[in-house]
This record gives C-alpha cells, structure tokens and sequence, in this order.
C-alpha cells in the first residue's frame, strides 16, 4: 500500500516542502500438480489428502517517488523537481504444497467441503530492472537512468552501538556484511465452499 510523509523545513529565504511516495506490491502464480489420495468416511462425507511440487512465477513491483518543491521567500516557486526509483523482477522458483480436504454431499449434485493447505515457496533472490528519473515539473525536462541485473540486498547497519535491518537495490553487494534478500512465501490456508456437479443423478 502507499505510504506518505510530508515535511517542511522553513529556512532564512527558502520554504522546501518534501512529498514521499513508495508503494509495493508482490503477485504469485502458481502451477500445482497434486497427488491426490481419497478416502471414503460414509455414504455422504469423504476426505480427500493431497500433496505436490508446484512452480510459481512471482512479480516483484517497487516504486518510490519523492516530489521536492521549493519557495523563494515562501512565496515564489523555484525548484519543483520529482525523483522516481521504478524497480520490476520476475522469479521462477519450485515450492511444494500439501493438504487435507473434507467434503459433506447433501444431495448428488451439491456438497460442501472445507480445506487446509499449507504451501512452503522460498524464494531465494530477487533480480531485475531498475529505473530511476528525474523531472523538472517547471521545465519539463527529465532524465532517465535504466540498469538491468540489480538485486535486492539485505544487511545490519550500526547506528550508536544498536543494529538496524536494511535493505537496498543494488548491481553488486553494497557492504561487506550483505547478503542477497529472500523471501519467504510459507503459509498456511483454510478454504471452504460449495461444490455444484451438473447432471449428477
């Protein structure tokens, strides 16, 4: 979700205003193929037990956008620059998913059923297109610096004796302590639903 920060710094012959936009979002697509192993519970409920490998492509989407704006005497506009950060990455990566199944059938063609899966998927690097511009909103110029192969990183900086997480976009390792980010895409789901089967008797 987007996220906001506003501030404004006066100075002696200059009123800067900062506006910080960053938003991100991750999308996956799976492709499952499941072993499947019934088992009858009575004439209307049986349960159903399945596993298998899957291959999921994950869509990577980053963007952060901060607008300067500055006044001359808190009146006169000056600057009004936008820097843009736009960072897309795809991953392919195998992952594994397992579960149970538990299906009631109130009449031929109708049953209700209830599921819980539980998925494991690491992701062990993200890496993609990293594009960062400049514009000038009074001129209208802009320029546009694109790179390809940038990675996500994450290492611990150390701030007054205390270590921090961080995390940045970068062709090759930033610190000596970075390693490549992963991410973790492990959960656990319950689904339940209706199930419909047309010409059932």
């Amino acid at each position: 979700k987007p996220s906001e920060h506003f501030s404004e710094f006066p100075l002696i012959f200059w009123w800067v205003e900062n506006t910080y936009s960053r938003e991100l979002s991750v999308g996956v697509v799976p492709i499952n193929l499941n072993f499947h192993f019934t088992l009858p519970l009575g004439p209307a409920m049986g349960l159903d037990l399945f596993a298998g490998p899957g291959l999921y492509l994950t869509n990577f989407h980053f963007q952060d956008e901060n607008n300067l704006e500055a006044y001359l005497l808190g009146i006169f506009k000056s600057d009004d620059l936008t820097f843009t950060t736009d960072y897309k990455a795809n991953s392919l990566s195998f992952g594994f998913q397992g579960g149970a199944s538990f299906e009631f059938n109130m009449t031929p063609s109708l049953s209700i059923f209830l599921s819980a899966v539980f998925r494991y998927l690491n992701i062990p690097e993200i890496k993609g297109d990293w594009k960062y511009t400049t514009k000038n909103n009074i001129s209208g110029t802009s320029a546009t610096v694109n790179e390809s192969d940038f990675s996500l990183w994450y290492y611990e900086i150390n701030s007054g004796g205390v270590k921090y997480p961080w995390i940045v976009l970068a062709e090759a390792s930033p610190a000596s302590n970075a390693r490549l980010a992963k991410m973790n895409l492990m959960g656990f789901n319950v689904l339940g639903g209706i199930k419909f089967r047309f010409g059932a008797r």
